[in-house]
């Protein structure tokens, strides 16, 4: 016995529903244990029938007996009013043996039974991300966020290795499985999770409701019931076969489109025949297909479908090529078939349950490539139990016509109706099977997903957002997916996030609220494109210094690309703008550019003195203070004018030491001499090249730099005066603030202050860290995502990448989107998370509500459809009128209502 399910029930109506989960669960290998509520002791009463063990007693009595029926490896509980999804214990269960998890955690549904109807908290710590956490780290998460995480808090609906469970219970007169899941914490080697397998939890509590992790809700796609139809289907008694599809159901390519794998073999073909003028071999390959299709079909009536061999036999007529050269890429094209193939997540979770099942399962593809092919292929890729592959270039036979459904039952010698089929293709795998009498569901492709092509299985509408012809730059964007580079990369978001069709998403958002997909679509991408552009434009430089805090991630992506390749060094160097302020201050006249090293506004005297302060003593600290107190300033209070700006420069100046201050200069350049070099570069989000200038003044050293974005003429005036030279990934400055940008880069940790000699000593000195575990998660989450997108690319297509081509700010568009066009529920993830422009007007900002009135300032959060020319229309008539209509005002409302209806809006 593998598992032990303990469910608790609350009534009658809990227990009918109780049974019917369990009855329905597509594993074999259990026993369930129905601890019913009773007002009558029947504490030694043991009931059994021929499902389950029954014990009716009073909750928390009496557990010594409920612990002595657990007799298996694992065990899960189940709360009163709460059930699982149909194949969650046979996965759930899956993951433990094969990970050897002491606990392993599934995903978390609220709702009613009764209604039907279940939501996902959209910011759950594990709701999209796989983890593997040892002690320590469970630990860790446990004492953050057990009290408001089910995911890491909860035991129930968590598989638990049954002898840690007995561990806990030792000694207990009265069990309360709080304390139990607290010990097994305590004492778990290892805390792993699947998704794809639900826990449906009965409401959220008060509690539950106040977390941070349950303020977005999204409800489960309604097609999620479709997929436990189709689960108990491959499961159940009725159905002997079941056949899979290959391509786009069981196996994905890491391309964008299947011919896409074709244009790798471009250089192959021009080097095989030695051309003068280069030849685009993918045309030839794509126009060969068509044009064998044409022929074979006329020659052979009754033939549905091709061969490659036929297929490169046209190409050596139609365009008199060597064959035994063409032999050399057919085999190529083969290779790269095995290599760009990979697994299909949710197709090999149903392949699994057939197998687990005992049924047969076989392959029909319509497909050119070779039977043996495509058997490796699958077998390659996890698929080692298929009995049979049928492929149309060897039967000739097409699903697409319905005959290669209507052989099925000859091929396979069973009934058609024990048959069942599931594939990508609507029409030829579910619409022409069924009319051929094969039963079939349908899975979805992922592209089709990415694109909301489905408009049944809501996947949101970011793709035509950014890259489709509705989009807000659709002006030229159309033609970026004819870029093989932009289209391979988008496979990685592709085959990662649109392999399961059957989750939910949330109709507010583009991104779903999820940190982790916002992480690996929107800031990998973009990531990818600056590490890829930093990695080329360096070339000539000796080493790389990666600034913090802005450099930590991007250093990150940058070393995963140029792992094992003769690539510029790269060092995390810490900088900030304190640090450097003084490096330009030798006299009084000095002191004027104050006001370029801070928003001199906004800051106060204390500021200036704490700047100055190796010039300033303590004691003329304190006369400091006096004398502007005198002038009618506060030490503390902001300047505010130009007047006050000067009064304070003025107040300050007499007490600086400048042979103190001086000295310290000399100590800083003896350490900025020691940690840069000659020929060495510099990369910071931006953005007015002050440490260059600092740093070049200061100590001589030419430090060229590379920005991802440039403010005002500021970097320019500099870059006139100096030698250094800087580099921007963007032509223009984002509509987004950097401090926007640079959150989701930045090292969580505290910034450098200030850096103190004693003797030969140097010590860095950092500021105060105000940590938001909330926050922290996020944001981790976000930066992790990233790298692991990199990772992945690096992984798929590593060797392929000089092929890799695009402009940059293609491949960043998906952030560049987010950032300027972000929905507000995308932008509340950020509600937890402040930040402080200590150097900018020195105050704490909440991120979330930073960033909604700066896109709301600059007018770029467009009209519901996001269509452009709909939106300046609008700006132009409404966005005037609002400035004469009070808010909330009828009259405003009423001009809003006007211009919606004039552009068509309901």
């Amino acid at each position: 016995m593998k598992v032990t399910v303990i469910c608790e029930v609350k009534d009658n109506a809990d227990y009918a529903l109780k049974r019917r989960c369990i009855s329905e669960q597509t594993c074999h290998d259990f026993k369930a244990v129905f601890v019913c509520n009773a007002h009558v002791d029947m504490s030694h009463s043991v009931e059994t029938d021929n499902l389950c063990t029954i014990v009716k007693n009073d909750k928390n009595a009496n557990w010594d007996i409920i612990i002595k029926l657990i007799d298996s490896s694992y065990v899960i509980f189940i709360a009163e009013q709460d059930f699982v999804s149909v194949d969650y214990t046979r996965m759930i269960v899956k993951a433990a043996e094969e990970k050897g998890g002491d606990i392993v955690s599934c995903d978390i549904a609220y709702g009613n039974v009764v209604a039907d109807e279940y939501v996902y908290s959209n910011l759950s710590p594990l709701r999209s991300i796989l983890v593997e956490y040892d002690n320590k780290k469970l630990k860790e998460m446990y004492s953050k966020y057990a009290s408001d995480s089910a995911d890491i808090g909860m035991l129930y609906g968590k598989c638990i290795r049954a002898e840690l469970f007995k561990e806990a219970c030792k000694g207990k007169q009265l069990l309360r499985l709080d304390d139990a899941y607290s010990y097994i914490v305590d004492h778990s080697y290892k805390f792993t999770n699947i998704h794809g397998a639900y826990y449906f939890k009965h409401e959220m509590s008060a509690v539950d409701k106040k977390s941070y992790f349950n303020s977005i809700t999204t409800p489960i796609s309604k097609g999620f019931s479709d997929y436990e139809d189709m689960k108990k289907s491959v499961s159940g008694n009725k159905y002997k076969i079941i056949s899979f599809d290959v391509f786009d159901t069981l196996i994905l390519r890491n391309v964008y489109e299947p011919t896409d794998l074709f244009q790798f073999m471009d250089d192959d073909y021009n080097r095989l025949f030695e051309t003068t003028a280069y030849t685009r071999f993918f045309l030839m390959r794509m126009a060969s297909e068509d044009v064998c299709r044409k022929r074979v079909f006329k020659q052979y009536k009754d033939y549905e479908d091709i061969t490659l061999d036929e297929i490169y036999d046209t190409m050596a007529d139609l365009y008199q090529l060597d064959s035994s050269k063409l032999q050399l890429l057919k085999d190529k094209e083969i290779e790269l078939e095995h290599e760009f193939c990979i697994q299909r997540k949710c197709g090999k979770d149903l392949y699994d349950l057939a197998i687990y099942s005992g049924k047969k399962v076989i392959c029909t593809s319509d497909m050119y490539l070779p039977k043996n092919v495509i058997s490796k292929i699958l077998e390659e890729n996890g698929y080692e139990d298929i009995t049979e592959v049928y492929v149309s270039s060897e039967t000739r036979t097409g699903k697409y016509t319905g005959n290669a459904f209507c052989a099925l039952s000859k091929w396979t010698g069973a009934p058609t109706d024990s048959i069942l089929h599931i594939g990508d293709n609507y029409v030829a795998d579910v619409d022409k099977a069924i009319k051929n009498g094969v039963a079939a569901f349908y899975l979805p492709k992922a592209l089709d997903m990415f694109w909301g092509r489905d408009k049944n299985l809501y996947k949101g509408e970011v793709a035509s957002y950014i890259f489709g012809m509705n989009g807000a730059e659709n002006d030229y964007m159309s033609a970026t997916l004819a870029n093989l580079g932009l289209r391979c990369l988008l496979s990685q978001i592709i085959n990662r996030f649109y392999d399961n069709p059957f989750t939910g998403f949330n109709k507010d958002s583009d991104y779903d609220a999820d940190p982790y997909f916002i992480g690996y679509f929107a800031l990998g991408m973009h990531l990818w494109a600056l590490a890829d552009w930093i990695t080329r434009e360096s070339e000539k430089y000796k080493k790389i210094h990666f600034l913090s805090r802005d450099g930590y991630v991007i250093k990150k992506v940058y070393d995963l690309m140029n792992q094992g390749k003769k690539a510029v060094p790269s060092s995390y160097t810490y900088m900030s703008r304190n640090i450097v302020a003084l490096c330009d201050i030798e006299k009084k006249e000095d002191l004027w550019a104050m006001r370029e090293k801070v928003t001199a506004y906004a800051a106060t005297p204390k500021k200036f003195v704490k700047i100055l302060k190796p010039g300033i003593s303590d004691v003329s600290e304190k006369k400091i203070i006096e004398d502007l107190s005198k002038s009618g300033l506060k030490y503390e209070d902001e300047v505010k004018d130009e007047e006050n700006f000067a009064k304070s420069i003025n107040v300050i100046y007499p007490y600086i030491e400048w042979n103190n201050l001086n000295q310290y200069r000399n100590k800083l350049k003896k350490y900025f001499l020691s940690v840069f070099g000659p020929n060495e570069c510099m990369v910071d989000a931006g953005y007015n090249g002050r440490v260059e200038a600092s740093i070049e003044e200061l100590c001589g050293i030419k430090l060229d730099s590379f920005y991802f974005h440039v403010g005002e003429d500021k970097l320019y005036e500099r870059e006139n005066r100096y030698t250094f030279t800087n580099r921007c990934f963007y032509d223009a400055h984002p509509i987004a603030s950097y401090l926007v940008r640079e959150q989701f880069i930045s090292k969580l940790a505290p910034s450098i202050k200030r850096i103190d000699f004693c003797d030969d000593e140097t010590e860095l000195i950092f500021g105060e860290y105000v940590e938001n575990k909330y926050s922290e998660l996020i944001t981790k989450t976000i930066q992790d995502a990233a790298v692991e997108y990199a990772a992945g690319v690096m992984t798929t297509l590593g060797n392929y990448t000089k092929y890799l081509k695009y402009r940059p700010g293609d491949v960043s568009r998906p952030f560049d989107y987010l950032c300027n066009h972000g929905k507000d529920l995308d932008i509340s993830i950020f509600t937890c998370t402040e930040f402080e422009d200590d150097f900018g007007v020195n105050k704490r900002f909440n991120l979330s509500e930073y960033w909604k009135d700066l896109l709301i300032k600059n007018n770029v959060q467009k009209m519901d459809n996001r269509n452009i020319d709909d939106y300046l229309i609008f700006k132009k008539y409404y966005l005037k009128a609002e400035k004469f209509l009070p808010k909330n005002s009828k009259k405003r409302a009423l001009v809003r209502r006007v211009v919606q209806l004039a552009l068509g809006k309901k």
